[in-house]
């Protein structure tokens, strides 16, 4: 019995430390943050996320891309990720971003989604990297664009995309392949392609059943534009 004592006593220290460092102090040093403004007192960053913003994070974090991508760009000591160029966008290529992540930046998250591992690029500030209004459509090279698009259609007007077909894939997780048809029903509210959402066959073209023997299953799905892109 004597000896029981000192080792709940360890035990439980151990757990209060733990509880302690993990959650007491980092919410003590960052759980009050509010967004920064400049001296006038305007021009607040962050900003609570809100319409196509806030739906497109419920879709990333619906649909497990979580486990493939991060948002949170490491510091200088850590790896090369300002130095980045991203593959998508303007030409020349944007940078992945000017700064490293910081606790601010996350604050009307909810939860954060930085991510579990990252297979593909990061995506913190890939809004930057879109194209704006003015630009044109495709940035990209047509040999690029025709390698991962169904055939150019071609008219009066000129060659043009009608389509894209999307390869990827999905990690072994707890909805299985039903992931991909979570993928395919946000997809059919999207302005950008017609989709019918009572014929997934037409849509997704392959979609592997998971084994034990991997940890990653490959999917593929052809979308039709509403509106072909005209190839520079």
């Amino acid at each position: 019995m004597k000896g029981l004592v000192p080792l709940f006593i360890g035990l439980f220290g151990t757990f209060a430390f733990s509880w302690v460092g993990l959650t007491v102090i980092p919410n003590w040093q960052i759980g009050a943050l509010n967004p920064q403004t400049d001296e006038e007192g305007t021009d607040a960053y962050p900003t609570p996320k809100s319409g196509m913003a806030d739906r497109g994070r419920q879709i990333y974090a619906a649909n497990g891309c979580i486990y493939c991508h991060s948002q949170q760009i490491r510091p200088d000591y850590d790896s090369a990720d300002i130095d980045r160029v991203r593959d998508a966008g303007p030409s020349p290529g944007p940078k992945w971003a000017e700064r490293r992540s910081a606790p601010r930046d996350y604050i009307f998250d909810r939860p954060v989604v930085l991510g579990q591992e990252r297979m593909g690029p990061d995506v913190a500030n890939i809004g930057k990297a879109a194209p704006t209004e003015e630009e044109k459509p495709a940035a990209a090279p047509a040999a690029n664009v025709a390698a991962t698009s169904p055939a150019p259609a071609t008219g009066a007007a000129g060659p043009a995309i009608d389509g894209i077909m999307v390869r990827g894939l999905y990690l072994y997780n707890p909805k299985q392949q039903e992931i991909v048809l979570d993928y395919f029903r946000n997809l059919a509210n999207s302005p950008f392609f017609t989709i019918d959402p009572k014929t997934p066959e037409r849509v997704i073209k392959s979609n592997s059943v998971p084994n034990d023997a991997e940890w990653a299953f490959p999917y593929e799905l052809q979308l039709t534009l509403r509106k072909p892109v005209k190839l520079p």
